[in-house]
């Protein structure tokens, strides 16, 4: 068995956590929570930033650190959104009295293009990073349902590269393909917003297709001829399978080209392909001040592939003997393991190359 254990630094964050609230009819209804920080995509403090779940809203402070306290249950979405920025969320299941740790990153808007005569003349947007819309003539309706002639598309590209990948990520690593939800990797997505001059969103009329295009980095880059590419569900945030995109190498940077129904946020993603005898990944959680196993600490695991450099995460709660076991982990040079409990808060790194047969854990401690 391979062991690994971490050192850690205290986390000063201070947050007041309701335990119990009444609900209707004098039921108790048990909460639990959110906390982070919210940056911007280099990692600085983003202040003024609007965090969300159902009707309970609170904003960013100066530091970028913001709290919530939330109904305890499952698929509890929290969305972070800023003018000027691409806004994204994030998708937990919270136990009773859990504070599950959640940081967010917001891509600035990558290009605003300004396009006219679209009821007559294809038209083209692109981002700085390489993405491109390619849109044929009247192909675009407003939300209510008319024809739209003028609107301004909004491209932005984030790629595994960069700084705060993961925390920019919208939704979850799972995929649905078949009716079956998979792991997946990702190697960079693409948000596409279109409006017309009143504000009005647009999108693809009943039967029109647009062409997209998605970037790669150099750093993480699948090298097939093909990937999947992937539609975001902003309800359950899981990602849908459509098509498969296509590699271009004729230019710089490479891109993959495919064709979409709708606008909204796609994702290259792989299905993370585990070997039939990898061993799970068991982080034990421990309370540093009195030295014992800890029970509800809100753990979150991210890796970057060893092989492609496409990024993963995933999350949950450690159990009455304080250890979590995550059943499927990507081989990783850098796997990043975080806990959360009350005002206790640890992290640390370690290398994950499974071996058959091998067991592996990591002892995550709090302080």
């Amino acid at each position: 068995m391979a062991h690994r254990s971490g050192s850690f630094a205290a986390c000063a964050l201070a947050l007041a956590l309701l335990l119990h609230g009444c609900g209707g009819g004098g039921g108790v209804v048990a909460l639990a929570g959110v906390r982070g920080i919210v940056t911007n995509a280099l990692g600085a403090a983003l202040s003024g930033v609007t965090l969300r779940s159902g009707s309970v809203t609170t904003t960013s402070g100066a530091d970028g650190s913001y709290s919530l306290s939330l109904p305890a249950g499952a698929g509890r979405k929290v969305t972070a959104s800023r003018a000027g920025f691409v806004g994204t969320f994030q998708v937990v299941t919270l136990a009773a009295d859990q504070t599950a740790p959640m940081d967010f990153a917001l891509n600035p808007v990558g290009q605003s293009t300004a396009l006219t005569s679209l009821l007559s003349t294809p038209a083209v947007a692109t981002d700085p990073r390489g993405a491109e819309v390619h849109l044929a003539a009247n192909t675009l309706v407003d939300s209510n349902g008319a024809a739209v002639d003028s609107a301004t598309v909004a491209v932005t590209t984030a790629l595994p590269s960069d700084a705060k990948f993961g925390a920019s990520f919208p939704g979850l690593f799972i995929g649905i393909q078949n009716g079956t939800d998979a792991d997946i990797e990702s190697f960079g997505f693409v948000t596409i917003d279109i409006t017309t001059n009143a504000g009005l969103a647009c999108n693809l009329k009943p039967g029109a297709t647009a062409d997209i295009a998605i970037p790669v980095a150099p750093a993480a880059d699948p090298g097939t001829p093909t990937i999947d590419l992937w539609s975001l569900d902003e309800t359950t945030g899981k990602w849908l399978f459509v098509v498969a995109a296509t590699r271009d190498a004729s230019g710089s940077p490479v891109v993959y080209r495919g064709t979409v129904t709708h606008f909204s946020t796609w994702n290259l993603d792989q299905a993370v392909m585990y070997a039939n005898d990898a061993p799970p990944v068991t982080v034990h959680v421990w309370n540093t001040t009195v030295g014992t196993s800890l029970a509800g600490a809100s753990v979150v695991l991210s890796t970057t592939n060893k092989t492609n450099g496409a990024k993963w995460e995933s999350r949950g709660v450690s159990g009455v003997d304080g250890s979590i076991a995550f059943a499927s982990v990507p081989r990783s040079d850098d796997v990043v393991v975080t806990g959360l409990k009350d005002g206790l808060s640890g992290s640390g790194h370690y290398q994950h190359d499974p071996q058959p047969g091998m067991t592996e854990g990591f002892d995550l401690v709090l302080h």
